[in-house]
């Protein structure tokens, strides 16, 4: 999403030279480069400041890409994507490019054979008296799209005795099922969705000492089908959604998406629509849905979500969305807010989401994600993404990435760590959070 302001800093980000998150002037816009330039003065294309040549040639003749026409300026975000009340929010008029994806594991990582199991054991252990389980019989597997793989996992110990075991991470639609002798078994039907290679691993626990483990992956090749028809269709489902804490009175904005392991793009409703509620797709990602409505009262409200089919319109899934409504003064701390006591030092507060940048620096100094200000105190202020906690902006792997501004350096201890809900009001969408 693209923040509309005045005299925008340079964001080297952008794609095909547009600015795709900027900020106001009086603001240190922290971007993927770690800032931006900070040059004395303009220079001459391919000369130094000095008149000397850079060893740069000239621009090619015709340019390689068209210059921006009306058909690039960002365009107003429609009412039922956003909440911004004051400053106006506006979306790029096309689609993002996308990169193409690389494969974490490829065929010449499974022609090499089955990985080195990981062995795990703890300070002063002697391997001499008590031997690391394992696991015996395995190798990587290969199966077709639509086949059921059956892959049993047989753990041993050096001592003779039974280990325990269990997955790190189950495929979507699998099952680790117990044999009841001491073994277990990964049953799996991968669908087109899981073509590709995967990572399946196994922790074999010691039956003595539960804290020597030896983890075991497997490496799964599923190959693309031969007959697609043969293939079943399996319902779609709701990605889950974590839990939304928000206030009485304000709107709220959920990104939600549908997952069908098939391939094809499920369609979101709702079956029983909060009073003014809104559920639709965005703009050139018809996979993501934005939820937006008004909580009616205080306490839990469940919205139920419906995933339904792209081919057989008969097969659907659900999933929820739960709100913690809270009263209004719930959010109400001590001291002045930010806004304010931004405007009084001429400092305009903002902050911006690309799915371009992710800043080279960032500085948290709320370990909650909250801080609480007064007249000797503006700090750095974070905005954190739910799914990584406060100093998301470090080390953010979602799928947007969070541009940070630095408002002041003069925070001090005496910043409480209260909280920025009492500062700043709160629009959470899913996996992209954003502060105003």
């Amino acid at each position: 999403m693209t923040y509309s302001v005045p005299s925008p800093a340079p964001n080297r980000c952008a794609a095909s030279g547009r600015v795709t998150a900027a900020l106001l002037v009086s603001l240190a816009l922290i971007a993927c480069d770690g800032g931006s330039d900070t040059s004395d003065g303009p220079a001459s294309p391919g000369t130094t400041d000095g008149g000397d040549t850079s060893g740069l040639g000239p621009l090619p003749a015709p340019p390689l890409t068209a210059p921006p026409s009306a058909d690039d300026e960002p365009i107003p975000e429609g009412a039922d994507y956003t909440t911004a009340t004051r400053f106006s929010a506006v979306r790029d008029p096309q689609a993002f490019p996308i990169a193409a994806t690389v494969a974490d594991l490829t065929e010449t990582d499974f022609a090499a054979g089955l990985p080195a199991a990981v062995i795990e054991r703890p300070p002063g252990l002697d391997p001499d008296t008590n031997g690391a389980p394992f696991f015996e019989g395995l190798s990587n597997v290969r199966v077709a799209a639509g086949q059921t793989l059956t892959l049993r996992f047989v753990p041993r110990d050096p001592e003779g005795e039974l280990p325990g075991m269990f997955p790190q991470e189950l495929p979507e639609g699998a099952r680790f099922d117990d044999n009841l002798d001491g073994t277990k078994s990964l049953v799996w039907q991968p669908l087109q969705a899981d073509a590709g290679i995967i990572a399946f691993t196994v922790v074999a626990v010691d039956p003595d000492d539960g804290r020597l483990r030896s983890s075991q992956t497997v490496l799964i090749a599923v190959d693309p089908p031969e007959d697609a028809d043969a293939i079943p269709n399996v319902a779609p489902r709701v990605d889950e959604v974590a839990e939304y804490v928000v206030r009485f009175g304000d709107p709220v904005l959920v990104e939600l998406e549908g997952v069908d392991r098939n391939g094809t793009v499920p369609t979101l409703e709702l079956p029983a629509p909060p009073p003014g509620a809104t559920l639709l797709p965005r703009p050139f990602e018809p996979e993501r849905y934005v939820l937006r409505f008004v909580p009616q009262s205080v306490g839990r409200t469940v919205v139920q979500i419906l995933a339904r089919d792209a081919v057989d319109a008969s097969l659907t899934g659900t999933g929820e969305v739960v709100l913690d409504v809270r009263p209004a003064s719930d959010f109400t701390l001590a001291g002045q807010r930010l806004g304010t006591l931004g405007v009084a030092r001429g400092i305009e507060v903002g902050a911006a989401i690309s799915p371009f940048c992710q800043p080279a620096t960032a500085t948290c100094s709320a370990s909650v994600g909250k801080v609480d200000l007064d007249d000797r105190c503006v700090g750095s202020v974070a905005v954190r993404s739910m799914h990584h906690g406060p100093c998301a902006a470090e080390r953010s792997q979602s799928s947007s990435r969070i541009v940070l501004i630095r408002l002041a350096s003069e925070c001090s201890s005496s910043c409480r760590s209260a909280g920025l809900i009492g500062f700043l009001r709160t629009t959470r969408t899913g996996k992209r959070d954003q502060r105003q």
